[in-house]
């Protein structure tokens, strides 16, 4: 915690991607024994084996990708909320928003309706309105 880095050399090299990877392992073993004790051992490993009798190998790289995608998405996100300002960065999150949805439209060659884009529009502006104000007033 900030309170325990901030007394002596302890948390000296800290930065913003130490300190998101440290969080990241403190919740990953403060998580594992809720996982264990809400589905057991048991049914997380039938399930596994299940997923991997299904997918094989492909189904580990699969896994292993999008771990370390959204690992590396999340660090990046971390970082640039270091860098910019909070204004700065509600502003690029909602751009982040809009090339998602016109990537997975092209991507996955979904057709969009005048009402869809009319809907995506307003969420995505109201996103931005809200973290502009929110910004604006804290």
């Amino acid at each position: 915690s900030k309170k325990v880095m901030s007394g002596g050399k302890i948390g000296e090299n800290m930065d913003s991607a130490n300190v998101y990877a440290v969080l990241t392992i403190m919740a990953t073993f403060m998580l594992i024994p809720i996982a264990f004790a809400i589905e057991g051992p048991s049914a997380m490993l039938k399930g596994f084996n299940l997923a991997y009798a299904k997918g094989g190998v492909p189904f580990l790289l699969s896994m292993l990708y999008s771990g370390f995608y959204y690992y590396m998405y999340n660090e990046v996100a971390f970082l640039a909320l270091g860098k910019l300002d909070p204004v700065s960065h509600a502003v690029s999150n909602t751009m982040k928003r809009v090339v998602i949805i016109i990537t997975s439209v092209i991507v996955f060659r979904t057709a969009v309706t005048p009402l869809g884009v009319a809907g995506s529009g307003i969420a995505i502006a109201g996103t931005l309105l809200y973290s502009l104000a929110k910004n604006r007033f804290k």
